[in-house]
């Protein structure tokens, strides 16, 4: 069963393209990707995706220094067998601009709100929408 909840590190599929992303050679153009698929999507955006916006903006504000509470920390990427490798903030650091930030913003929004978002219908079905919403603005804060 996978896990999920309304903080973006409460889900599988986020951890999912977190440890594809620390794997990579954790470029800030993957980033800018993400946000350019979705917000040129003009049709249904898939749950993944949707997640894989949240997850680099996690990323971004974990760079800026303002993690979220559930960010993987040293623990995480510890662990002996299979260790994932941690990210290099400083190299990260050097791409985040004003422009990716706008389309961070216009990413996360559109996943949010965009009525054929798969992520955005997955909480419109539960008790934790307000939650969630409230989460991925405090999120976007944490971006600026």
């Amino acid at each position: 069963m996978a896990a999920w909840g309304h903080q973006v590190f409460e889900d599988d599929s986020a951890f999912d393209w977190y440890d594809e992303f620390c794997n990579s050679n954790q470029s800030i153009k993957i980033i800018e990707n993400v946000f350019d698929t979705v917000i040129t999507n003009d049709e249904y955006v898939d749950y993944d995706e949707g997640m894989s916006v949240f997850v680099a903006c996690e990323i971004i504000a974990a760079a800026k220094g303002k993690p979220g509470e559930k960010t993987p920390d040293d623990e995480y990427h510890s662990f002996e067998e299979g260790a994932v490798p941690e990210i290099r903030f400083g190299i990260l650091r050097k791409g985040l601009t004003d422009e990716l930030i706008i389309k961070a913003t216009k990413a996360a929004e559109k996943v949010c709100d965009h009525e054929q978002s798969e992520l955005r219908e997955h909480w419109a079905k539960s008790e934790n929408l307000d939650a969630w919403k409230n989460n991925i603005l405090a999120l976007l804060e944490r971006i600026k």
